[in-house]
């Protein structure tokens, strides 16, 4: 049995590499506000941040599975075909394993372009003026006060230019073991772990996603509703999963495939995610 479900693919956004390194060059749209100005000089001019830019270099990676003559005088060659099954199967569980890394390694390691982890506690603003944010919640179990918390500093994110920028959790995303919990924080009626009659105030905030390539028992992440760009996870992609056939010098290897892929994953921006440790 091998089967691989994409579980993460969902949160990155994907662009396609013409050759070996992607800019993603952060050019916001914030401007500030318009002041009391009568229709007399001066304009009262403004200027967008120019953001950080992040360069994803991709990278080549490749597999491949021979057969021999001695298969078909044996008569095995019928499993040929379900050994070759297995290399696009092997390309999704490679990207599971880089989507996971952003991820597994987003409180320590993994550097984003602002200098800072993905989750962190000083995110300096891309307008030098306005003060640093963070999107590090502070280390605590999953459960229903964590998750209310996390979800109302989601809600009070600001922008580059420091204005009320709310983003709205849409998945809460989680590992193996804390899908129970998940489910009872998105789910039950009635407030989770408490003697409490109190109604669950954050049933169906957002839907859950387990992650069988999230590494840690209690690290569980909140994933918001921005598109495109501003989603700041990316999956660059410079050549798509493919399997071609193999030709060999040797008579005796009557049969080659090979896969092949290349392309790079990681962050640019931090606004879409809220991590707890």
């Amino acid at each position: 049995r091998d089967q691989v479900k994409p579980e993460l693919a969902q949160f990155f956004e994907k662009k396609t590499a013409q050759t070996s390194s992607y800019k993603i060059s952060n050019v916001g749209s914030e401007v500030d506000l318009p002041i009391v100005s009568e229709d007399t000089s001066p304009l009262p001019y403004t200027q967008t941040p120019t953001g950080y830019d992040k360069t994803f270099t991709t990278v080549n990676y490749r597999r491949a599975i021979r057969a021999t003559d001695d298969m078909r005088s044996m008569d095995l060659f019928g499993k040929v075909q379900q050994m070759i099954s297995g290399l696009p199967n092997s390309a999704t569980r490679l990207l599971e394993y880089a989507y996971a890394d952003v991820f597994n390694n987003a409180f320590a390691n993994n550097i984003g372009p602002d200098g800072m982890y993905l989750c962190d506690t000083g995110h300096p603003s891309e307008d030098p003026a306005v003060a640093t944010q963070d999107n590090l919640e502070t280390a605590a179990a999953l459960g229903a006060p964590t998750f209310s918390t996390a979800r109302v500093n989601m809600n009070k994110r600001k922008n580059v230019k420091g204005y009320v920028d709310p983003v709205v959790p849409a998945t809460l995303m989680v590992g193996p073991d804390l899908e129970e919990m998940a489910w009872k924080v998105t789910s039950n009626v009635k407030q989770p772990g408490t003697a409490i009659n109190d109604e669950n105030w954050n049933r169906n905030a957002c839907k859950v996603q387990v992650s069988h390539w999230i590494t840690s028992a209690t690290a569980w992440f909140m994933i918001g509703d921005l598109q495109g760009d501003a989603r700041g996870l990316f999956y660059v992609e410079r050549v798509a999963p493919n399997v071609k056939p193999v030709t060999y010098e040797d008579p005796d290897i009557i049969w080659g495939r090979r896969l092949k892929m290349a392309f790079a994953v990681g962050f640019a921006a931090w606004r879409n995610v809220q991590g707890n440790s």
